[in-house]
């Protein structure tokens, strides 16, 4: 609490309720008084359970390469997440992707894009930007790895550059360019999955 108005001697040891009298000071007594109350309503929204608009879970992380490491994929609406904190070049970072049963993340707009800032945020001292799932094609054109429509963007001032990979900066979330040789932590994503119970004449899906 950042300010109390106790009366004098109060509160007391064996006082476990709380009134506020005539004197507009906080008192207590033993709760066996009649005393008239006051009733507030909150008007705040409850927070809205997106699990009921985005159904499904996140897959067991296979890591075949390494089974005795496992990550955990983190839930956002319909995707999931796994930010890797090991350094690799682009298109390594796009094959390990796919080895734990994902792609290089896209960001499809700004919900998206203040989750997986909110997540690399907390690196940002450790690791300055992550590998995205953007690059460049022959024709100079930028697309996401998988082919998410790149009606939203990010980018730094004077970005994208000549370079061929997309990335995002830890501290402030906007979208850089690299090389193929550039060394970086890199983000994977992957949609959520389905639980199907068949049963005679129905199939029953369970999140």
């Amino acid at each position: 609490m950042i300010s109390t108005y106790w009366g004098n001697i109060e509160p007391h040891t064996d006082g476990i309720c709380v009134y506020v009298d005539v004197d507009g000071k906080w008192k207590t007594n033993n709760c066996i008084q009649n005393i008239s109350s006051v009733c507030m309503k909150s008007t705040d929204t409850p927070p809205r359970d997106e699990s009921k608009d985005f159904p499904g879970v996140c897959p067991e992380d296979p890591d075949p390469i390494n089974p005795w490491q496992r990550y955990s994929w983190k839930p956002f609406r319909g995707f999931c997440y796994i930010f890797f904190s090991e350094m690799k070049e682009w298109p390594n970072a796009a094959a390990d992707c796919i080895a734990h049963g994902g792609i290089l993340a896209s960001i499809a707009d700004p919900s998206e894009q203040e989750f997986i800032q909110n997540n690399i945020g907390t690196f940002q001292d450790r690791d300055t930007s992550y590998w995205l799932g953007l690059f460049k094609t022959h024709k100079g054109e930028w697309l996401w790895l998988d082919k998410t429509v790149m009606d939203y963007s990010n980018w730094q001032s004077g970005q994208p550059r000549y370079k061929i990979y997309g990335s995002i900066s830890a501290s402030d979330g906007r979208w850089g360019t690299g090389n193929r040789w550039n060394d970086r932590p890199y983000i994977c994503k992957t949609a959520k999955a389905y639980h199907f119970v068949v049963s005679i004449g129905a199939i029953d899906r369970r999140n």
